[in-house]
């Protein structure tokens, strides 16, 4: 929507999945409450996400401010790497951290973590990833475009009714082992089968992301931003 703001051509044509992100406590940093992140650091993937926003929205509820010198910092951290930095903060100054699966499962069965609260718990059905395409490509291409569409609405539909097989694809694909996206599909931390794009849950961000945090540039026309008519064509929910 950023991109879009400042003047890209793009067109968001699909959502990835819904929910799928969790909350995860370092064992090391003696946290039971969102009271105690105080004085911590708090890792995401990136400022303008739905993890920031999620977590901001938490600690703004239970009156802790955010940013540099205040309660809580936040600091960006490709999410891959997470596990890592985890493991290695001996004093445990990272208090949790935010991030879309399986990295958070991956600490938690490492044993450095444990989970503080799923994304979906929080806010149910929001949206996470999403297929955005260059409006060049979809004037040129719309035959592709739709093919892809209906293997991403064929493939999350595939996901949610075979676990097991999905879980050994998965691992491949991400380089994980198998049990842990298993764990992260037999226990639905995310929905891989309700694709279809709505526009009410992106006004909630671009409000949020505009007004409350103000980092994003300007709102935008969603109307004209999401085109959901690839979606309607692969049968999307």
């Amino acid at each position: 929507m950023d991109m879009y703001s400042a003047g890209a051509k793009l067109s968001l044509v699909l959502l990835g999945h819904k929910d799928g992100s969790v909350i995860i406590k370092s064992k090391k940093a003696n946290i039971k409450t969102i009271e105690d992140f105080k004085g911590k650091t708090v890792l995401i993937p990136h400022y303008l996400s739905i993890h920031h926003l999620i977590f901001d929205k938490l600690l703004r509820e239970k009156g802790l401010t955010v940013g540099i010198g205040k309660d809580v910092t936040f600091e960006v951290v490709a999410p891959s790497e997470i596990p890592d930095i985890i493991s290695w903060d001996e004093e445990g100054n990272i208090g949790r951290f935010i991030v879309a699966e399986p990295y958070a499962s991956q600490v938690v069965m490492s044993g450095d973590g444990e989970e503080f609260a799923l994304s979906k718990d929080i806010w149910p059905k929001h949206p996470c990833c999403i297929l955005v395409m260059q409006d060049e490509i979809i004037v040129k291409n719309p035959d592709a475009v739709q093919e892809l569409v209906n293997s991403f609405v064929k493939s999350g539909k595939f996901i949610e009714a075979n676990v097991d097989a999905a879980a050994e694809i998965g691992s491949k694909f991400l380089n994980q082992k198998a049990e842990v996206i298993k764990r992260v599909l037999s226990r639905k931390h995310v929905s891989t089968a309700e694709l279809f794009p709505t526009l009410e849950p992106l006004e909630q961000m671009q409000k949020y992301l505009t007004e409350t945090i103000p980092i994003m540039t300007s709102k935008i026309d969603l109307e004209k931003f999401v085109k959901t008519e690839f979606a309607k064509e692969a049968g999307a929910q």
